[in-house]
């Protein structure tokens, strides 16, 4: 992803969330104040239209009123008069549907209704019941009215989304109506709504008289409803009316919807301003960019130019440009200096062949012993070294050295170191005597006070006799046929090099068939781990009796690999090794 794609990101999608919020806020809150307030719009039209239709009622029970004032007022009443009456009261009140003079007194109640007809057969009507006081007795005057005359001048007139209802006290219909998908269709009864729960508690609220806004499934036909329902005065009767939700929400959601179209066109506003600022700022970082991915392919000569923003990114520009004349300067300079280091590393690896030249290139060996060392430098070159041959005299000079230091100071070092010993060893002076020729010979011409600490020894392949001499240097290891390891302990010397005039003692032992000497420098055991740990005496001498049973190549190697596992290839001191073993019988 690119940088300006991460700042329109980064910009852009904490811009969106916020903005998303603000949406869901508006939203939650217009909608719960837009249906508040459409609540209560509604409860107030149903009200005012509940006590029309009360008024309405009222007129004609007026009229009625008045008709049965007239009937009363005379000493018989005839069936032409009742006629007469009604068609006087069809002139006043269209509602009415028919009249007739019945003897006893009226019920308790002047409205009563529905009519008396089968179910499902349109608007059933409802009955005026008014008393008339004639000469001898008391009469009854019922008149049948539509509903829907009474209803015409106060319910809505655009029936083809909206519905409306009247219902008794018992929850009958005694009126309603219903869009054309509906017509027909009687509603039901309050009684027969059991498995309408929402629609049965708003009946039940209007029979206890309440006013109120409801919201269900619509009840003859599909869809979300809003209910309005108030009690219409003088009857005792409930006006319920029904709208479609998208209707009575097309106004408030149209205002919602222009809203979030303005909010919507300002975040995108926003992010188009975003896009092109994020463009103007990450375009210098571009061909800073470029500059980078030329350098990286060698080339010295990248420069960043048409920078000049007056801010951090010219700097850093600057600073680019002034980096890479720095670093062609800088590597005009390595490739000097690397010129030089190659020769000499050349200079190191021809004085490693020469220092391998002078370390036997093979090992004596005899019927009745074998022998076999490495030497593995930490540099190009070693200050440790080895030596063995036959004397003159059959026996084996052996012995095994560290120069103090590392690089190529021990490695001059010890050649001059191993010349004088191999001459020592092979002149018949005894070891003692020869080891203090070296010694005395190093001291004088020493540059620097070097030294060496020496093993040297002389064997006899034929008896196992051993004769040696200690100069400062590590004990050898007397390895068993069993496995058991010790040391071969005896006196030990100054190093070579050090004191002039220093003495030296020598000191015999035996090598027993079966039997190997393991001479090593201190390389072996101060292997150090990357934590400092070192490899020890103990693990060593473990390692050897492990060793017992390989011939010594075998031997050597298994060392060599331990101490290289325990370094991770990655070597402080050099390590040598010399292993002398005297064959069995």
């Amino acid at each position: 992803m690119s940088l300006r794609s991460k700042l329109i990101v980064a910009i852009g999608f904490p811009l969106a969330i916020v903005y998303a919020v603000m949406l869901w806020t508006v939203t939650d809150v217009l909608g719960s104040r837009t249906r508040s307030r459409l609540e209560e719009t509604g409860a107030r039209a149903i009200t005012e239209r509940a006590a029309l239709l009360g008024a309405a009622f009222e007129r004609v029970a007026g009229a009625g009123r008045v008709a049965a004032a007239v009937l009363g007022s005379k000493a018989a009443v005839s069936p032409e008069q009742v006629v007469a009456a009604l068609e006087a009261l069809k002139s006043v009140e269209p509602a009415v549907i028919n009249a007739r003079l019945l003897a006893g007194s009226p019920p308790g109640k002047e409205w009563r209704g529905p009519l008396p007809t089968e179910r499902g057969s349109g608007p059933t009507g409802c009955t005026l019941s008014l008393p008339v006081r004639l000469v001898t007795t008391t009469g009854t005057l019922s008149i049948d009215v539509d509903p829907r005359e009474v209803l015409r001048a106060v319910a809505p007139r655009d029936e083809t989304q909206g519905a409306w209802l009247v219902i008794d006290g018992q929850g009958d219909p005694i009126g309603w109506g219903a869009p054309p998908g509906a017509a027909g269709r009687m509603p039901p009864r309050l009684s027969d709504l059991g498995g309408r729960a929402d629609i049965a508690s708003i009946a039940r609220r209007a029979l206890a008289g309440e006013t109120g806004v409801a919201r269900a499934e619509g009840l003859m036909l599909p869809g979300a409803r809003w209910f309005y329902f108030a009690p219409i005065p003088t009857t005792g009767w409930s006006l319920i009316a029904t709208l479609p939700e998208s209707m009575v929400l097309a106004f408030a959601r149209t205002q919602l919807q222009v809203g979030l179209g303005v909010l919507l066109g300002g975040l995108v506003v926003i992010i188009a301003i975003v896009w092109i600022m994020a463009s103007r700022i990450t375009r210098p970082l571009a061909r800073l960019a470029a500059a980078v991915v030329t350098l990286g392919t060698g080339n010295l000569e990248a420069r960043v130019t048409g920078v000049e923003t007056g801010d951090e990114i010219e700097e850093l520009a600057g600073a680019f440009n002034r980096t890479t004349a720095d670093l062609r300067r800088h590597v005009d300079a390595l490739t000097h200096e690397t010129a030089a280091r190659e020769a000499v590393e050349s200079e190191l690896r021809v004085a490693r062949q020469m220092q391998e030249a002078l370390l036997p290139r093979s090992f004596p060996q005899g019927v009745e012993f074998e022998l076999h060392g490495v030497n593995i430098p930490a540099r190009q070159v070693a200050g440790d070294f080895y030596d063995a041959f036959v004397r003159p005299d059959g026996r084996l000079a052996f012995l095994i050295a560290d120069v103090s230091g590392k690089g190529a100071a021990a490695a001059l070092y010890m050649a001059v170191a191993r010349t004088l010993l191999r001459q020592a060893l092979a002149g018949t002076a005894p070891l003692s005597e020869a080891l203090q020729h070296v010694n005395d010979a190093l001291e004088q011409d020493n540059p620097g006070s070097m030294y060496v600490t020496v093993f040297a020894g002389h064997f006899d392949p034929r008896t196992g006799d051993m004769s040696y001499v200690n100069a400062g240097h590590l004990f050898p290891l007397l390895l068993r046929p069993e496995g058991q390891v010790e040391e071969l302990t005896g006196p030990r010397g100054t190093m070579l090099g050090m004191l002039p005039g220093a003495r030296f003692v020598e000191a015999t032992g035996c090598l027993d068939p079966g039997h190997r000497l393991v001479l090593y420098t201190d390389g072996v055991p101060e292997a150090a781990a990357p934590d400092g740990t070192f490899y020890g005496d103990e693990r060593a001498r473990a390692l050897l009796g492990q060793c017992s049973g390989d011939d010594l190549q075998g031997l050597c190697r298994r060392v060599t690999q331990a101490l290289d596992s325990w370094q991770q290839g990655d070597p402080h001191d050099d390590v040598t090794l010399l292993v002398l073993g005297r064959r069995r019988a």
